[in-house]
C-alpha cells in the first residue's frame, strides 16, 4: 500500500510541475504584452505633450505620482481619443494577466511543496517497511542456521550410534496453479496480454520496479500493456481510474483486478480467466498465479481492452 500511495504522489507532483511550468509561460508573454502596451502609451503621452494639446493632459502627467494614478486620471480626461481608450483598457487586461499568473504561481509552488513533503514522508514509509522485512528476513535465516548447528551437534554427540542424518528442513515449494487456458481469436489484445503476463511468473517483487526482470504491482501491469500500445501509470489508484469498471462475475482474460487497503487502492492484478489472476505481491515474493475467489480486499475491476 505505502508503495502505491508513493507512486500516486509521484504523479501528483509531476502533474503540478507541468501545470507550474504552462504558468510561468504564460506569465512570460503577459508581462510582454503588458511591457509593449506600456510603451505605445508612452510614445502617445509624448506625442500629445509635443503637440501642445490642452493643460488638462499636462496636469495629468505633472500630478500623477505613479503609472496607476496616470491610468486612472487620464480616464477623465476628454481629450483621450476612443484609440487612446482602447490602449488603456489592454494596459489594464495585461496588468490583471501579470497579477493572476503571478497568484496561480504562488498556489501552484504551495502546492508542489506539500506533495514534496508528502512524497518524502512514503518513501520513508517504504523504506522502514522494507528495512523492517529484511530485518526480519535476516532473523528467520539465522534461526534456520541456528537450528541446523543444533542438529549437528546432537547427531555427533550421539556417535558412535549410527545416525541416518536427515537434511535441514526447507519447506517443499507449493506448486502454483497452472495457468488458465485462454481460447482467444490470434492476434486478440486480450490473449497477448495474458501472454504476456504469464511470461513474468517467478520474476522478483522490487519496490518502483517496472520490468523487464523485476516488478511491484502496477510496474507489471503497466510493463504488460506497454507491449501492447496501452500506456498506463505507475500507480493501482490512477490505473482504477481509466477504461471501465466491470462487475466481479463479469470479468474476462485481461481485466485488471485491484485490491484496497483502509480504502486505498494498494493493489492490481492481471485477470487470466477460471478465477485466477497474476500478480506481484510483496517484498520477498515473485510474480505468481492466485485466486480471485482468495482475496479478502477485492474491490473492483477495469477493462482497458
Amino acid at each position: 500500500m505505502a508503495v502505491e500511495q508513493y507512486n500516486q504522489a509521484f504523479i501528483q507532483l509531476s502533474d503540478i510541475r507541468a501545470r507550474l511550468a504552462a504558468t510561468a509561460a504564460e506569465l512570460v508573454q503577459a508581462k510582454a504584452d503588458l511591457a509593449a502596451g506600456q510603451e505605445k502609451f508612452d510614445l502617445r503621452l509624448a506625442g500629445i505633450y509635443k503637440s501642445g494639446q490642452t493643460t488638462g493632459v499636462l496636469d495629468v502627467i505633472l500630478s500623477s505620482q505613479t503609472f496607476g494614478d496616470l491610468l486612472r486620471a487620464f480616464n477623465s480626461v476628454q481629450t483621450v481619443s476612443e484609440h487612446d481608450a482602447t490602449l488603456l483598457v489592454e494596459i489594464k487586461k495585461d496588468r490583471r494577466r501579470v497579477r493572476k499568473a503571478n497568484e496561480t504561481i504562488a498556489r501552484q509552488e504551495n502546492s508542489q511543496t506539500q506533495v514534496a513533503v508528502a512524497l518524502d514522508s512514503k518513501r520513508d514509509v517504504v523504506e522502514r517497511t522494507l528495512k523492517e522485512r529484511r530485518g526480519a528476513l535476516g532473523d528467520v535465516n539465522a534461526d534456520i542456521t541456528a537450528q541446523e548447528g543444533e542438529l549437528a551437534r546432537l547427531a555427533q554427540a550421539q556417535a558412535p550410534v549410527p545416525l541416518v542424518l536427515l537434511p535441514s528442513f526447507v519447506p517443499a515449494p507449493v506448486p502454483a496453479p497452472a495457468p488458465a487456458v485462454v481460447s482467444a481469436p490470434a492476434g486478440d489484445k486480450a490473449a497477448q496480454v495474458v501472454s504476456i503476463v504469464q511470461a513474468q511468473l517467478g520474476k522478483p517483487y522490487v519496490w518502483a520496479a517496472s520490468g523487464p526482470n523485476s516488478f511491484d504491482c502496477s510496474g507489471l501491469t503497466m510493463y504488460v500493456f506497454a507491449q501492447v500500445g496501452i500506456s498506463l501509470p505507475h500507480s493501482a489508484e490512477a490505473q482504477f481510474n481509466m477504461g471501465t469498471r466491470v462487475s466481479k462475475d463479469q470479468l474476462q482474460p485481461g481485466d485488471l483486478i485491484f485490491g484496497a487497503h483502509g480504502g486505498y487502492i494498494g493493489h492490481v492484478g492481471i485477470y487470466i480467466g477460471n478465477d485466477q489472476y497474476i500478480h506481484s505481491p510483496q517484498t520477498g515474493d515473485v510474480v505468481k498465479i492466485s485466486n480471485v475467489s482468495s482475496r479478502r480486499n477485492y474491490i473492483g475491476a477495469v477493462r482497458l481492452l
